[in-house]
């Protein structure tokens, strides 16, 4: 089958009618809305700012500039001379627990001058019995 226009009545009014059909027809697909979203998506600062990153690199870049100022006031103090009077002081070693050991050694000579006085005593006493029982004579004597 071949395929072959409709009659019509008058082929002008026809055309006319079916630009005006295509017209209608044009009208309505620009105005309809597309059922797939092709719009971009939404932006949100947050996501664009990245705060947090910013103060990370803020902090690294300010520990940097203080390490670098350090490093510089050390260098300058070299260069002016002032390292070598810090070399040439003598620091005094001195034990932390001297202030101990000094009252133990306070203790141990105050236990031997009591010792000390009280074996003397033990001995004298010793030499006067020793004295008295054998020689009961001299004892006498010295009473006298």
């Amino acid at each position: 089958m071949a395929y072959r226009s409709q009659p019509v009545a008058s082929k002008i009014c026809s055309h006319i009618w079916m630009l005006d059909a295509a017209d209608k027809h044009h009208a309505k697909r620009d105005t309809q809305k597309s059922v797939i979203d092709t719009t971009s998506p939404p932006v949100y600062a947050h996501l664009v700012n990245r705060s947090k990153k910013e103060q990370m690199l803020e902090e690294k870049y300010s520990k940097i500039e203080y390490e670098n100022r350090l490093l510089l006031k050390k260098m300058s103090d070299i260069m002016k001379g002032k390292e070598e009077d810090k070399n040439e002081t003598i620091f005094k070693v001195r034990s932390l627990n001297a202030v101990l050991r000094r009252k133990e050694l306070q203790k141990i000579l105050d236990e031997n001058k009591v010792g000390s006085i009280f074996t003397a005593l033990i001995k004298m006493f010793v030499i006067i019995i020793v004295d008295s029982s054998s020689n009961s004579e001299s004892c006498s004597l010295l009473q006298s």
